[in-house]
């Protein structure tokens, strides 16, 4: 999922008959208009934004199978499109598909309202492995706290840390030969090793039991990179 609102969506959500029907299943199950919070939606990823994504994702499939006859052996849908793929295979029904989004960005939008203000995720690619795992030693040694968000590939990798530390962190990798990607505010991170350094503190989203929610992979916001 990148970012896509209302301009790039909309005419699309009001037009195409496969996705008039998703949309209208998705009023249903959450009792508002998508199509007018996301007229009204200033961010890239906000509840009706991602609920969006869904509908828009579901109706490609479903004119993709009734129009064209492509029926598929295997359904993936990494990041945002594990919900489509989910609703897609029937794992979930759509609508409860919709809802569990809905309350997936509610609890995001909640905890990141209170925790992790000064949080954000660098990509970089080319990176040899060894002169990160320097760098970020570097870190902890100075007592800061930094996490690994993601391993993409050989030397395509996400690390958060906070974001005072960012500019340093982005000179040193350049000098490491790594060429940076973007940087992500708000990111949701959850540690996981005990070599990095102290975390900020951590609260459960509302509804869960768990001090480190589980969080999708991605940002609400985007900063400079």
């Amino acid at each position: 999922m990148g970012p896509s609102g209302f301009s790039e969506v909309g005419r699309f959500l009001t037009l195409d008959p496969f996705a008039r029907k998703r949309l209208a299943e998705a009023d249903e199950a959450l009792g508002y208009s998508v199509f007018d919070r996301l007229r009204d939606s200033e961010d890239d990823y906000s509840e009706a934004t991602q609920i969006a994504f869904l509908v828009n994702s579901m109706a490609s499939a479903d004119r993709a199978e009734q129009e064209h006859g492509l029926v598929p052996d295997l359904c993936v849908g990494p990041s945002f499109g594990q919900k489509a793929a989910a609703a897609y295979v029937s794992s979930l029904p759509f609508p409860e598909v919709v809802r569990l989004t809905a309350e997936l960005a509610r609890c995001e939008h909640a905890y990141f309202a209170e925790e992790y203000q000064d949080a954000v995720t660098h990509t970089f690619v080319r990176t040899p492995q060894e002169k990160l795992t320097e760098i970020l030693t570097e870190l902890g040694e100075r007592g800061e706290w930094y996490d690994y968000s993601g391993y993409l590939d050989d030397g395509f990798f996400m690390v958060s840390l906070r974001e005072p530390e960012l500019e340093w962190f982005k000179k040193a990798i350049s000098q490491a030969a790594a060429t940076p990607c973007t940087a992500w505010s708000r990111r949701c991170t959850r540690p996981r090793s005990r070599s990095c350094g102290a975390g900020p503190p951590r609260r459960s989203c509302p509804g869960t039991t768990s001090s480190t929610p589980s969080c999708p992979w991605s940002p609400t916001r985007t900063a400079p990179s």
